[in-house]
Order: C-alpha cells, then sequence, then structure tokens
C-alpha cells in the first residue's frame, strides 16, 4: 500500500520496525536498491515506513524492476497487503 500524495517522495507503508529494516536491507543486498526505513520517533509507532523517491532518472523499466523486487520480498515475507494508515478499506474500496 502507497500512502503518498502530491509528492515525488512515495511512502510504502509496512507497519513494523523490523521489517521496514529487514525490507530495507534485502532490497539492497539483493537487488542493489536503496530505500531508506522510516521507523518511530520519525512516524508513529505502527505506521512504520519505507521511503522510495523515484525521480526523472529512472526509466519505466528500472521502476518496474524495483516494483517487482519489493513484490517479491513481500511475498517471500508473508507482509500482509493492507491499507495505509490514513485509509479506511471501507470508505476506499
Amino acid at each position: 500500500p502507497f500512502v503518498s500524495d502530491g509528492s515525488h517522495i512515495v511512502s510504502i507503508f509496512v507497519g513494523d520496525d523490523a521489517l521496514a529494516r529487514r525490507i530495507s536491507a534485502l532490497l539492497l543486498a539483493r537487488h542493489g536498491i536503496y530505500v531508506q526505513a522510516i521507523n518511530a520517533p520519525s512516524v508513529r509507532v505502527g505506521q512504520e515506513i519505507l521511503r522510495s523517491a523515484p525521480g526523472a532518472v529512472h526509466e519505466p523499466a528500472e521502476v518496474e524492476g524495483f516494483v517487482a523486487a519489493l513484490d517479491g520480498i513481500w511475498r517471500e515475507l508473508g507482509v500482509t497487503r493492507a491499507q495505509g494508515p490514513h485509509r479506511s478499506p471501507v470508505t476506499d474500496g
């Protein structure tokens, strides 16, 4: 779940400190992709995120590769695909 709006920074909701750090480390070790884990006190406990900052220099294939890498790690770790902290599954579909 992506929780960003109106910014070039894309926040990816994780909701767990250790898990956010682990996903970040696996992306770097396996794919050479650095995505910063943001944990308390920068965000509230239970609202931990990964902060991705794609830019104009990233080709569509690179963005697709990032999504595939993130999806693979998400599946491997069994991370729940849930709505972000500010979204309601009832009102947002």
